[in-house]
């Protein structure tokens, strides 16, 4: 009986066909993840915004500058503001949003609006209206 070395050509053309026919899934893969690479942070930006709307509504006598927004919330101070690349509101850290750059706020007719920038894009939210503004 002879040993073989290699492999036959049964073999080969198996191994072909089944990367042929997996290589359009592989291929469409890796074009969804290199087109919604920052889904999550994304995601957790649109959290941060419904629960940054929830604080600032719950809060009284608001003080808006360009870079920081502060209140009373619950018979404390209450501010948010850019840390690093994160919007944080204090006392203590809580992150409101994640992986953002130049982060504004500004009153626009009766509207507390936040401008900021992530992943390349400009990002506009109203997030609370106001009369006393």
């Amino acid at each position: 009986m002879r040993h073989q070395n290699g492999y036959t050509l049964i073999e080969l053309l198996i191994c072909l066909s089944l990367s042929v026919m997996l290589s359009p899934i592989v291929i469409k893969l890796l074009q969804y993840q290199l087109r919604f690479p920052d889904q999550n942070v994304v995601r957790q930006n649109q959290l941060g915004i419904l629960q940054l709307r929830r604080y600032l509504s719950l809060g009284i006598n608001h003080e808006i500058d360009d870079d920081r927004v502060c209140m009373n919330y619950q018979d404390e101070e209450f501010c948010f503001y850019q840390y690093e690349s994160n919007l944080i509101g204090t006392p203590g850290t809580q992150f409101f949003l994640i992986e953002v750059e130049d982060i504004s706020f500004h009153v626009e007719d009766h509207w507390l609006i936040l401008v900021y920038k992530s992943s390349n894009r400009i990002f506009q939210q109203h997030i609370l209206y106001n009369a006393k503004f």
